[in-house]
């Protein structure tokens, strides 16, 4: 029978292509897939025994409970529904969380795997983009782009990529490659891929992640070096055709964001009907910006206590790489909610065990070995 770990990698490696498979077939397919794997576990592997060790995370996993809990019953309460999407988009992390640490030692499993899963999504990130631009800029039809969207009117010159969303998607490319350089591995042919990646997204979130990325490996560089590296990404993506990205990242663009954000800020608090709407939600805004969506589907409560949990990552985090893959996913969070995205639910998980209890040597993960 094929170990447990090994069971959990396969479905990893499946899961980015979770967004295509929902948007061109069903739900419904998804959701067998995820049954008969929990289902699956549970019939043939023994469970893992609680550990004390663990109890700073239960305490988290219990303050994001309540909160989220909070949230649905003063709808249920007091408006007299229960919003399952906003339980679903913000909080299936949470019981996937406990289903891991209840099935798996984490530690022997993100030592062994995680390097070989983020360079497996790096490279289907990455290349979903390339393609989708390849299609773009020929003479085949755009719309053979798997998630590509013919209402979707602004995406229509970027690839749609993995998850149908630009910024998401350069975002995320970035965020697996700081965390793959967390596990102490190095990859300069990923390195190309997720430069590739972003140039072609032309995403300015995406832009400013790969920023913040060059930031955390060249911090020991001398600084005339870095800057000199910094000019020359820059100036490439300037160059690259139809990239956007002057438009994205000037003060003209900055400033038409602000006013969006101040008036979608205006319109949710003139929909709210009282000061608990604000602190347990129920009234949503646009999804243009993340902290705003967050607060007004699920509540002030729970954003207070998703935004400690990542305070207290960033303190725990023993490497710079890792508070450098949180700072990337916060800051790309603030557009669009790329936390909460369909395969961050199944990767936060495991950020989160990863920064709290698993610490990496160099070549650690190439070493570990099954007893």
């Amino acid at each position: 029978m094929m170990a447990k770990n090994h069971l959990l990698y396969i479905f990893l490696l499946i899961v980015p292509f979770f967004n295509i498979i929902i948007y061109r077939l069903d739900l419904s397919i998804v959701l067998t897939i995820t049954i008969l794997f929990i289902f699956f576990n549970f019939l043939f592997y023994k469970k893992q025994p609680l550990r004390t060790s663990l109890k700073p995370l239960y305490f988290i996993l219990f303050l994001l409970i309540v909160s989220l809990s909070f949230s649905q019953l003063y709808l249920l309460f007091v408006i007299g529904e229960f919003n399952y999407k906003v339980v679903r988009f913000f909080g299936l992390f949470i019981p996937l969380l406990i289903y891991f640490i209840s099935m798996y030692d984490l530690n022997i499993f993100l030592k062994k795997y995680l390097n070989k899963i983020l360079k497996f999504y790096i490279l289907a990130f990455s290349i979903s983009i390339i393609v989708d631009y390849i299609i773009l800029h020929s003479i085949l039809d755009i719309a053979l782009q798997p998630m590509y969207g013919e209402l979707f009117y602004s995406y229509m010159t970027r690839p749609f990529g993995i998850t149908g969303q630009p910024s998401v998607n350069s975002v995320l490319l970035v965020f697996f490659y700081s965390l793959f350089l967390a596990t102490k591995s190095k990859s300069k042919i990923l390195f190309i891929f997720v430069t590739v990646g972003v140039a072609l997204q032309g995403s300015g979130s995406g832009f400013i992640a790969y920023l913040m990325l060059l930031v955390a490996m060249l911090r020991n560089i001398n600084y005339i070096y870095k800057y000199v590296i910094y000019l020359l990404c820059l100036l490439t993506f300037l160059m690259l055709p139809d990239s956007g990205l002057i438009d994205k990242i000037s003060y003209e663009y900055i400033q038409i964001m602000i006013q969006v954000f101040i008036g979608q800020t205006q319109d949710w608090l003139n929909s709210i009907n009282s000061y608990p709407d604000i602190l347990f939600g129920g009234t949503a805004s646009n999804i243009d910006f993340g902290i705003l969506f967050v607060i007004s589907n699920a509540g002030l409560l729970y954003f207070l206590v998703l935004s400690s949990l990542f305070m207290y990552l960033i303190l725990k985090a023993d490497s710079h790489y890792d508070r450098m893959a949180i700072y990337i996913l916060l800051i790309g969070n603030l557009h669009y909610p790329v936390l909460f995205y369909l395969t961050m639910v199944f990767v936060l998980p495991l950020l989160i065990y990863k920064v709290l209890y698993v610490k990496f040597t160099s070549n650690e993960s190439r070493l570990i070995r099954y007893p």
